[in-house]
C-alpha cells in the first residue's frame, strides 16, 4: 500500500505515520510512505532520534520529499514519486492529510491566540484536490486514492455541543481561528 502524508511532521499525523512505520517490518514492502516535509533531514532525524524507527526503513519504505503542502508543484511532485518508486506505477492508495499552523500567543493574555499561517488548511485542501484532478483525471480509468483528514474536535455546532461544559470557554476563545480554517476546508 502507498500512503501519501501531508503534515505528518508533528502531532497527529506524527503518530499515524509511526503507526504505520511500526506495521513494516525491514526488508519487506509492505507499505510505502511518502512523506512533504519543509526540512525532510530534520524530520528525517526526529523518526531516527527520537522516535527509533529503523534508518533501513527509510532507504526502503519511507521517502522524505522536501516541499510545502500549499505548494501545488511540491505536492504534484510528491504524488508523481510515489508513482515512480521501483517503477511498478502503482497508484497512491491513501492520503492522510493532518495539516495544520500554529497557535501564536501575543503579549495580551486576554487576546485570542491567532493561527499561523492563517489560512493553511484551506490552502492545502485546494492545492491537495487540484493535484488529485491533475494526477487522477475523471476519465482516465485510474482510481482515485482514498482521502483520511485529520482535524480537531468542536468543529460545527453539533461537535462543539459535545466538547465537555469545563471546555467550551477555552474552545470558542483559543481554537477559533483554528476551527474556522478547519471547517472552511
Amino acid at each position: 500500500m502507498k500512503v501519501i502524508f501531508l503534515g505528518a511532521t508533528s502531532g497527529c499525523g506524527l503518530f499515524g505515520l509511526l503507526n504505520l512505520i511500526q506495521s513494516m517490518k525491514t526488508g519487506e514492502k509492505l507499505h510505502q510512505a511518502f512523506i512533504l516535509a519543509r526540512r525532510p533531514d530534520e524530520f528525517r532525524s526526529t523518526l531516527v532520534d527520537t522516535h527509533n524507527v529503523n534508518p533501513a526503513l527509510l532507504e526502503k519504505n519511507i521517502f522524505i520529499v522536501k516541499g510545502d503542502a500549499t505548494v501545488l508543484g511540491d505536492v504534484t511532485s510528491l504524488f508523481q514519486k510515489a508513482a515512480r518508486e521501483e517503477g511498478d506505477g502503482a497508484p497512491v492508495d491513501a492520503i492522510v492529510s493532518s495539516v495544520g499552523g500554529k497557535l501564536i500567543f501575543g503579549s495580551n493574555p486576554l487576546k485570542a491566540p491567532t493561527l499561523s499561517p492563517s489560512n493553511i488548511c484551506q490552502d492545502a485542501t485546494k492545492v491537495l484536490l487540484e493535484a488529485i484532478n491533475a494526477e487522477f483525471p475523471a476519465n482516465s480509468g485510474k482510481t482515485q486514492p482514498r482521502i483520511v483528514v485529520i482535524t480537531s474536535n468542536g468543529i460545527g455546532p453539533y461537535a462543539h455541543a459535545k466538547v465537555p461544559f469545563m471546555l467550551k470557554g477555552m474552545y470558542s476563545w483559543m481554537l477559533d481561528e483554528p476551527h474556522a480554517d478547519k471547517e472552511v476546508s
